[in-house]
């Protein structure tokens, strides 16, 4: 699995695509960031059981299409927008993908993606692999190079999509075009 800043700068990265005006409203660039973060909810069990047992449970259940859709359901009950419960829930459906792209060494090799009905994982394996046996390996040398690794990656696509709707957006004043923000046509 990628580190938290591959997954927050690929997330930042879809939530600025979906228009400038997600990053005007902290409550659903927060919560889009979240989304982003959630299927590693997982890894608070490391607190709880140690980084042996707890691990076990990681990338189960969360990393699974039926988690983004239970997701989905959630958020469309409290906003009733197709589309924003759409793209938040997208946002957890990528931070899958991506971490099928991770070299993954623990057994089950790979990303569940439909547990618990299939133990079929995928995985391709192209990302660095974060160490995450101890608190200490959390720091290690390896974990800082797939970070630099990952910012390598993902920060060039950040901000080629930071400008690239900066200019579309500019282009667009005074047009009609859509908008995430409550209180908006959806």
């Amino acid at each position: 699995m990628p580190s938290p800043v591959g997954h927050t700068l690929f997330t930042l990265s879809v939530l600025r695509l979906s228009g400038k005006e997600i990053f005007k409203n902290k409550f659903l660039l927060l919560l889009g960031l979240f989304l982003g973060l959630s299927p590693d909810i997982d890894l608070a069990l490391i607190i709880i059981f140690g980084f042996k047992e707890g691990g076990k449970y990681h990338q189960l259940y969360t990393h699974s299409i039926f988690f983004v859709i239970m997701i989905f359901l959630f958020l469309f009950v409290f906003s009733r927008s197709f589309k924003l419960s759409f793209l938040l829930s997208s946002l957890v459906l990528f931070h899958i993908i991506i971490d099928i792209f991770s070299v993954d060494l623990k057994p089950p090799i790979g990303v569940p993606i439909f547990s618990p009905l299939s133990s079929l994982t995928l995985n391709i394996g192209i990302l660095p692999k974060i160490e995450k046996s101890s608190f200490s390996s959390l720091f290690s040398k390896n974990n800082l190079q797939a970070m630099l690794i990952e910012i390598a990656i993902f920060l060039p696509i950040l901000l080629i999509v930071y400008f690239l709707t900066a200019k579309r957006n500019d282009g667009r004043k005074g047009k009609k075009h859509f908008h995430w923000l409550p209180n908006q046509h959806f």
